[in-house]
């Protein structure tokens, strides 16, 4: 296994993790919401205000994340039809000789 392919696969795995505790942070708001809170140190709702915080955090990550990689795109699109639409002007394209 070379080093490319390793690097593919702690990101797959780190996505695979991203997403787990998302989903199952959710589940365990939506299965826990209505319970019989104790009071003050009531340590479900202990639970569920940190795993809210935490929601929190992932999805801010996750939305800039799809913000850079957005943007990304749409400015490697952007700069892919003006090449297309002006073209390489290199020497070679052009067919420049370089004789002194």
């Amino acid at each position: 296994m070379n080093s490319q392919t390793a690097k593919r696969l702690i990101a797959l795995f780190t996505c695979v993790l991203f997403i787990a505790a998302f989903l199952l942070t959710a589940s365990f708001i939506l299965e826990h919401a209505g319970h019989d809170c104790e009071g003050y140190d009531c340590s479900v709702c202990a639970q569920i205000n940190s795993a809210e915080n935490l929601l929190k955090q992932l999805s801010a990550a996750m939305i800039g994340a799809g913000f850079v990689i957005g943007c990304s795109f749409f400015i490697a699109f952007q700069i892919r039809s003006a090449v297309s639409l002006v073209g390489l002007s290199t020497l070679v394209h052009l067919k420049v000789k370089l004789n002194n």
